[in-house]
């Protein structure tokens, strides 16, 4: 088991996207989406699982291939509300009937 989410390696039947929604008011928000994904996943009821051989895992670095999420936006910084609603909601408890904040800190 894996404390962690990543967005990139993320392998889970389509219904935890329904049950588990991206916060739609975070604009632009990049550092810190995976962080909020995984508390809310996890205290849902959700585990995560890494594979532990560094092998399986291949992870394309170049981007000339593509523009990247930073070209795309005029600012490498989200906007001011984004940031401050990000910070408020990781404060909140999203205790639920799986699982509690508390015991996904202490995991």
């Amino acid at each position: 088991a894996s404390l962690f989410w990543a967005a990139g390696f993320n392998f889970a039947r389509g219904m935890s996207v329904l049950e588990v929604q991206y916060d739609g008011r975070l604009l632009d928000l990049f550092w810190g989406e995976e962080i909020l994904m995984a508390l809310q996943l996890w205290t849902a009821g959700y585990d995560f699982y890494a594979p532990c051989d560094a092998s399986l895992i291949l992870h394309r670095w170049s981007r000339g291939y593509r523009p990247t999420f930073w070209q795309q936006r005029r600012s490498r910084q989200p906007p001011a509300a984004t940031t401050q609603l990000l910070r408020d909601l990781l404060s909140l408890p999203m205790d639920s009937a799986q699982r509690t904040r508390q015991a996904y800190e202490k995991y």
